[in-house]
């Protein structure tokens, strides 16, 4: 599932042989895996304190869509040694999973600090972030005050690394609202309502649309100036066959993308273990917010997202 966006391309019907970037189709592409990548809400908003900090590993699992203006995942991802340019992936996955270890450290005046790296299953690529979590209202266990959730903001960001044809960066901003309740005496189950504003930022690369094709090959390259009755150029020789293959190599449009999504999820603590899932979903349809993406059919997706750690 690495992205292939030298697929990505569009032929020039009065030029057979000289291709453009698909723009649309990387626009859709890379919104979806920049939803894909974007920082999960499975912590709770209380923090884990001065002294605490919390270890854990995570998997998610995220919808990924085709629609029906083309099929962008198929075209844009490499798949086996047998796919190509005609076929696309042929084992293309109809959902996308990524791992990460997570490292947060709980700080005085109810501030926490958290790292976290990661890997896309199948592919090339590592996910890399980082968060600030300030807890507003938390740990209140007597009167009035202890029927009040705790609630906390949160600034978050994912970075993605392993493939020089685009960069990646998605920042969003959370707001986490929990209240722990205690089972047993032992058992602590805490309910997580979340809300994330996120950013997709994505900027592309000079992309070789025919990699299957040899340009210096086909130029079949003499010595000499292209047209000896003109001044020197910047070359020192001339193509005797077909230099169109030189003009295929497009740039990417940049991306910068504002989503919503909602977050419900919980944490069960028995002692320093804990277990948690969520599931987070587009609260509206993405072109509802931004116009970058106006008209290209991106329809709403979600993550399903489980870990474990210990808490100390």
């Amino acid at each position: 599932m690495d992205l292939a966006l030298s697929r990505l391309r569009l032929e020039d019907p009065m030029s057979p042989g000289s291709f453009s970037p698909d723009q649309d189709a990387y626009r859709r592409l890379i919104a979806q895996l920049g939803f894909a990548v974007a920082p999960t809400v499975l912590t709770p908003a209380r923090t884990n304190g001065t002294r605490g900090f919390y270890v854990g590993f995570e998997t998610s699992v995220v919808g990924i869509t085709e629609n029906s203006a083309s099929d962008f995942w198929r075209n844009g991802t490499e798949g086996d040694d047998m796919s190509d340019y005609a076929t696309g992936n042929r084992f293309l996955q109809n959902h996308y999973y990524l791992s990460r270890l997570m490292i947060r450290k709980g700080l005085p005046f109810g501030f926490e600090l958290g790292l976290n790296a990661g890997h896309a299953y199948n592919t090339d690529l590592w996910i890399w972030g980082a968060e600030i979590k300030i807890a507003l209202l938390e740990g209140f266990r007597e009167g009035i005050p202890a029927f009040l959730p705790d609630i906390a903001i949160r600034a978050a960001v994912s970075t993605v690394t392993g493939d020089d044809e685009y960069s990646l960066t998605v920042p969003s901003f959370d707001l986490i609202v929990s209240k722990r309740l205690v089972a047993g005496g032992s058992v602590m189950i805490t309910p997580i309502v979340g809300a994330q504003l996120q950013w997709t930022l994505a900027d592309g690369e000079f992309v070789d649309l025919t990699p299957e094709r040899n340009a210096f090959e086909e130029c079949a390259p003499a010595p000499g100036w292209p047209d000896p009755m003109m001044p020197p150029a910047s070359s020192t020789f001339s193509c005797t066959g077909s230099n169109q293959d030189y003009g295929n190599y497009g740039l990417f449009d940049k991306l910068r993308q504002f989503r919503a999504r909602m977050m419900v999820g919980m944490e069960i603590r028995y002692r320093i273990f804990a277990v948690n899932f969520g599931m987070h979903w587009d609260l509206r349809n993405p072109e509802d917010f931004d116009d970058d993406v106006a008209g290209l059919d991106l329809q709403r997706q979600w993550n399903f997202s489980f870990g474990f750690g210990l808490h100390h």
